[in-house]
């Protein structure tokens, strides 16, 4: 069985393409060649034992000390910075209790007051509302303007709606004076035909 190339083939293949290519110019970028990077020269005629390893491990080992040093000393200014605010809270604590009078009578007297206000605030509500249901000068006044506002619209209309009626006759309307005349033709041509 023969596999035959598929458009969604060739697709993948200019993708890993693309990919090695991208690799290869990121190389270039960084390094300036294409060329590997050669191994630091060996010595001749020196074997590799301690020495070799001490070159290795001695940059490693020195920056281990180097960070090890450089995270006590944060941790010391920190656990010292946390000692503060934490005398400086204990402070606050013993100046509060030695008040004379304690701030949370102070607190406790203000929201009594608030309280107070407050009711006070909704007696004043209610009685305005009892001075409205009462019909005062202003909210009675006001209430008959309102209405005769309205009934004058409305008589308005009405008699804007029925002085038009009144002015041209309906055309279905059996009464009207068009209607009876056109009936009384149409009589008298039944009659002169029979």
């Amino acid at each position: 069985m023969r596999r035959t190339l598929e458009p969604v083939d060739l697709m993948v293949e200019l993708g890993d393409c693309a990919t090695v290519m991208g690799g290869y110019f990121l190389h270039v970028a960084a390094s300036g060649t294409l060329e590997a990077a050669t191994p630091a020269p060996i010595a001749i005629g020196r074997t590799a034992g301690i020495m070799d390893a001490m070159d290795w491990v001695q940059p490693v080992l020195g920056q281990a000390i180097v960070d090890d040093y450089l995270l006590g000393r944060e941790a010391s200014s920190r656990t010292i910075a946390a000692a503060a605010e934490f005398n400086r809270a204990t402070m606050i604590g013993h100046r509060l209790r030695s008040l004379p009078l304690m701030p949370f009578e102070g607190i406790r007297a203000s929201a009594a007051e608030a309280e107070a206000d407050h009711a006070a605030r909704v007696q004043f509500v209610l009685g305005e509302g009892t001075t409205m249901s009462t019909w005062g000068a202003w909210g009675y006044w006001g209430i008959v303007a309102g209405l005769f506002v309205l009934l004058a619209i409305y008589f308005t209309c009405m008699e804007i709606l029925y002085s038009n009626a009144r002015k041209r006759p309906m055309a279905g309307n059996a009464s009207s004076p068009a209607r009876q005349e056109e009936r009384a033709t149409t009589c008298s041509k039944h009659a002169a035909q029979a």
